[in-house]
């Protein structure tokens, strides 16, 4: 089988609505439970306040009248929503889309730097705050551009720091209390599958966050999806898991993919009510679940081991739970196990988000999950496995897992390349590595690089890009290790450059210091979540595979064997079979290559594939050589080997024999070209590298200094060149009596550091430039390139007056206006110039289409118009005409 789906069927999915029009106003939608009027939507947990459907409803239609009033908001105008966990979060998101605006929700515990990077991204035009929010919001606004009059606060504090800055309780009052100013935004047929209602932010592999582009449409496919799934409205199941009147925990933020999607929207939808929790504190979000009777509980993992191991819970009576699922990241299923013993009544499961939300769930008929399993595919939803060769995958083999369905994005915004890479023909690569057996999905291992801390994505790029800006850092690589709360932590691995390898070398206090030191400059400018609480670790180099990319996993074994608390100790003939696995195989690479390659790519990933099997609860303890193989990997096997290099230092030989005479002369050696050539073997991308002319050009005069001294590669302000490097070799080569061979790996290394140096230093002066108000007008080359485009213009303009070509337009439209290329036009039928001229050799007539190479044509007069097909012909003798035959 190679895809994979459900064999329950959607129906009919709406796609003339958008969001709100679909929640607040299809209350007789087929497959929608019937909500009490007495339930309400939302319930506050301080106050237990409840918000009823037609306040809800009221309340929404007045703050949309207030923005279109205030702000003029309308379609594709984008607002922030920058606030934890609110009774209004969702009003506010309604009242937007009714104007056909877009939000984009953030996190509210973000930085000035990391919300003014999505204000830019997202080109916001209003912030919605949250009072405690506020003095980042002013701040990331004001480096955005956004005047302090374009926020409007969430929720209406006692105190005055929101003074002057209308709520939306006053906004929603203004609405209410004045005509309508919008006309509410209708959808034709299929509108709502392409308007987009989130920009959601998710990390990517490559650096800073992505924003997910989500129309209606994927919202409201994915609650119908649900819906299904769980049978809320098919008479024929008895036993419904989520019943209208049932209450929900919505402790998980709001802003994320899983609390917008999962909770806010499919549990209303459902007929249950929210228990909106602004900020979680495990005790009191305990006594809330007993006050409030808690029914449905939607979690993420370091909320399960609170749940498993936390004293507050001993005595405390859950009978009233039915439901507890875990997303956003894999479960361990010894906490599982603990806790269907903690909730007796509840049916325990997993889930599996990705696209807009939910690919996976717990089966109906079940009340707990398969161990390691994220549950069964909702319907909708078409699953392919795809094998590391590109082939597909069977059931219960391993692959990446790539799915489509209706509740898909349509990409990531304004970043196409991303886009392409994630987003094949309509399919949706997830980046799990999984094994689907029964329709239920199996996730083994994350094959993309991100790493899920309590449930949120970091990108390591994202954090080793702003690890290099740090003065004392050469290098750096992120990983995640395991941890028991978090799920993963990062952990930074670090290569400190010279001067600071020198302050700490054989001073331990130094070392700590530096890593505290920088440690701190991530906390400084990340949000929490990202902060290296796995800690730092000083290593001498990161290792790359020959094209230059991290090795990550050897990096993120090694760090998963420092952080064992209780290693197990291997005995001394555990390590003597480690090493001798070790070099048998790779004596067997040297000696039986092809034989051997597929044992080599074994013993280089044995460590690898056990440790995916542990994660998965495939296997309970860990074999006796684990450790062992952990201590002493084998060699990592690379995706190809490089061709052998050039022995520069091992002189050509030269034959002993007698070289005939020849008069070719002897061909001349310059060693530069070697050099050259090994260079761009090693640099293939310099050789097509587009270079501007400012690089190219001289930007001193020729320097003084010759001999050793000199060298290019040390003059700054300057980004580097390949002849820079070849110099540099000879120059070391000729004069610091090094082998070719170190000169060359000596240039090679200071090329690169000084490439990425000047990147690091001209970007990061370009952004300190435009943070203290520059503006940068057209270079003078870009001014030059102009000068040039309209020469090019008015040359193109001269040709066009030339009067041998007026006088070519003026024969060929004499052509084009006789009566029988007319009727081919209104047959919508062309004549070419090749048709024409073979109608006047046929006619015995000669195209004087090359005058001078065929016979004097007559003098044609450009003003004479009596005759048009003068104009075009010229009459020949009969001896010229083609024969009949």
């Amino acid at each position: 089988m190679s895809e994979f789906s459900s064999p329950v069927p959607l129906p009919d999915i709406p796609d003339d609505l958008s969001i709100p029009q679909f929640l607040l106003r299809e209350l007789s939608f087929p497959i929608r439970p019937n909500r009490p009027r007495n339930v309400p939507f939302f319930i506050e947990d301080a106050t237990g306040r409840g918000i009823t459907y037609e306040e809800a409803h009221r309340r929404t239609y007045g703050l949309a009248n207030g923005l279109s009033l205030k702000w003029d908001i309308g379609p594709k105008d984008v607002v922030c929503l920058f606030s934890p966990n609110h009774t209004d979060y969702a009003i506010v998101i309604w009242a937007v889309h009714t104007l056909g605006g877009i939000v984009t929700p953030a996190n509210p515990t973000y930085t000035v730097e990391e919300l003014k990077y999505q204000l830019s991204l997202t080109r916001a035009k209003l912030i919605a705050v949250h009072s405690s929010c506020l003095p980042t919001a002013k701040a990331a606004a004001l480096a955005s551009g956004i005047p302090e009059s374009a926020l409007f606060v969430v929720d209406s504090p006692a105190s005055s720091i929101s003074s002057g800055i209308p709520t939306v309780e006053e906004l929603t009052a203004y609405g209410i209390n004045n005509p309508e100013n919008y006309k509410p935004i209708r959808f034709k047929k299929g509108e709502a599958r392409t308007t987009l209602a989130f920009l959601s932010f998710s990390s990517g592999t490559t650096g800073k966050p992505k924003a997910v582009a989500i129309p209606h449409f994927a919202v409201i496919a994915n609650v119908v999806q649900m819906t299904v799934h769980h049978r809320l409205n098919d008479p024929s199941w008895p036993e419904k898991r989520i019943l209208p009147g049932d209450v929900a925990a919505g402790v998980l933020p709001f802003f994320h993919i899983y609390g917008l999607v999962v909770i806010m929207h499919f549990m209303l939808f459902a007929g249950v009510s929210i228990v909106v929790i602004p900020k979680f504190n495990f005790t009191e979000f305990l006594d809330s679940i007993t006050r409030h009777r808690m029914t449905h509980l939607y979690v993420v993992p370091p909320q399960v081991v609170l749940f498993c191991k936390h004293p507050a819970v001993k005595g405390r009576d859950f009978s009233h739970v039915k439901y507890c699922t875990s997303g956003a990241a894999p479960l361990n299923g010894d906490l599982m196990m603990q806790l269907a013993k903690l909730f007796p009544n509840a049916a325990i499961g997993q889930g599996l988000t990705e696209t807009v939300t939910t690919i996976c769930s717990l089966q109906p008929e079940r009340t707990f999950g398969t161990i390691g399993s994220a549950g069964a595919l909702v319907p909708g939803i078409i699953a392919k496995v795809v094998k590391e060769d590109g082939t597909l995958a069977s059931e219960g083999e391993q692959g990446e897992l790539v799915v489509k369905g209706p509740a898909m994005a349509l990409g990531y915004y304004e970043n196409p390349q991303a886009t392409a890479e994630t987003f094949v023909d309509g399919w949706v690569r997830t980046g799990d590595e999984v094994i689907i057996k029964n329709l239920e999905v199996f996730v083994v291992d994350r094959l993309k690089e991100i790493m899920k801390v309590r449930g949120f994505q970091v990108a390591p790029a994202e954090l080793e890009g702003h690890l290099l800006l740090h003065p004392d850092v050469g290098d750096a690589c992120v990983v995640g290790i395991p941890d028991e709360y978090s799920g993963e932590v990062p952990m930074a691995f670090i290569v400190p450059n010279h001067h600071a390898l020198e302050r700490i070398k054989g001073n331990p206090d130094a070392a700590e210091k530096l890593k505290a030191d920088i440690q701190k400059h991530v906390s400084d400018a990340k949000v929490q979540y990202k902060w290296l609480t796995g800690g730092v670790q000083f290593v001498d180099a990161i290792p790359k595979n020959p094209s230059g990319k991290i090795l990550r996993r050897v990096l993120r074994d090694k760090a998963k064997a420092l952080v064992q608390s209780q290693p197990l100790k291997a005995s001394n003939k555990d390590h003597y079979l480690a090493l001798f696995f070790h070099g048998y195989f790779r004596n067997l690479d040297e000696c039986l290559l092809s034989a051997t390659m597929g044992r080599r790519r074994i013993a280089s990933q044995v460590h690898q594939q056990v440790s995916r099997l542990l994660r998965a609860n495939y296997i309970k303890k860990e074999p006796v050589w684990y450790q062992a193989v952990l201590e002493n990997p084998p060699l990592s096997l690379p995706p190809k080997a490089p061709p052998p290099r050039t022995a520069y230092d091992q002189k050509p030989a030269q034959s002993s024999k007698p070289v005939a005479h020849s008069d070719r002369p002897v061909a001349i050696y310059y060693l530069e070209d070697d050099i050259r050539r090994q260079f761009f073997k090693d640099h293939p991308f310099e050789t097509f590298r587009p270079t501007t002319l400012v690089e190219t050009a001289r930007i001193e005069d020729p320097h003084p200094i010759r001999g050793e001294k000199w060298t290019r590669l040390g003059q700054r302000g300057r980004n580097p060149l390949p002849e820079d490097a070849v110099r540099f070799t000879l120059n070391l080569y000729q004069y610091h009596q090094m082998s070719l061979s170190e000169a060359y790996a000596k240039a090679v290394a200071q090329f690169r550091a000084l490439r990425s140096e000047h990147h690091i230093a001209s970007t990061f002066a370009a952004l300190e430039a435009e943070q203290l108000g520059s503006t940068f007008g057209k270079s003078e080359i870009e001014n030059l390139f102009e000068r040039e485009k309209r020469s090019l213009a008015t040359w193109d303009r001269k040709e066009e007056l030339d009067e041998g070509a007026l006088a070519a337009r003026k024969r060929w439209k004499a052509i084009v206006e006789r009566p029988h290329v007319k009727q081919l036009e209104d047959e919508n039928k062309s004549w070419s110039k090749g048709e024409e001229y073979v109608r006047l050799w046929q006619t015995g007539n000669r195209p004087n289409y090359i005058p001078a190479l065929t016979l004097e044509a007559e003098p044609i007069d450009l003003n004479d118009q009596s005759d048009p097909l003068k104009l075009a012909t010229l009459v020949t003798s009969p001896s010229r005409r083609p024969s009949a035959s």
